[in-house]
């Protein structure tokens, strides 16, 4: 021992002492290596953990993502669809209105009966002044139509005005001539309510 701590240049008790600290921590090692090595394992295991968690994290980002696209393309079809049924009720309203003007100048049904056969013809539910309403609109924006029709056709002399001089004079005023076809046809269609 002191020809070892006289060539490391110590002193006997102090090279003793570092045997005796180097002993000791040898011991501590081998005593806690065991700890250790169940330690490093479960820090092995908890970051193939979290890499697992990282990847699952990234794949519902991705699935959240893909999920707002096909929300947002759901929104923008529930969106079209909204404007097709209330274009769609319109025409509906429209034509619903338009029938309760032909069958008033029919002459045969009475108003009782137009709402009979909305009720039972097509399903659709109205009452008595909805129908007056309507045939009134339609009185209304008839005058100046027949007005507007009336100075088109250059009526001279005795001339028989029926519904027959009335279709062919709508239809070359709507169809086609001189005049602005697109006006008409929209005067007409306006002048049915």
């Amino acid at each position: 021992m002191r020809e070892l701590a006289s060539t490391l240049a110590m002193s006997p008790t102090t090279f003793y002492n570092v045997i005796r600290l180097a002993i000791e921590a040898l011991v501590w090692v081998q005593r806690w290596k065991g700890s250790v090595d169940a330690f490093v394992l479960q820090v092995r295991a908890g970051e193939a953990r979290l890499a697992q968690v990282t990847q699952l994290c990234t794949q519902a980002q991705r699935r959240v993502g893909e999920l707002t696209q096909a929300f947002e393309q759901a929104q923008e079809t529930i969106r079209a669809l909204q404007g097709d049924v209330s274009r769609l009720t319109a025409q509906w309203t429209l034509l619903s209105d338009r029938l309760i003007v032909v069958l008033t100048m029919s002459g045969r049904c009475t108003v009782r009966s137009i709402v009979e056969v909305l009720h039972y013809g097509m399903g659709k539910e109205v009452s008595v002044g909805y129908v007056q309403g309507v045939i009134a609109r339609a009185g209304t924006h008839a005058r100046p139509l027949l007005s507007r029709l009336l100075e088109e056709g250059m009526i001279s002399g005795a001339m028989c005005i029926d519904e027959i001089f009335l279709k062919e004079l709508g239809t070359r005023i709507v169809g086609g001539g001189d005049c602005r076809s697109g006006e008409w046809a929209d005067l007409a269609s306006r002048a049915m309510l």
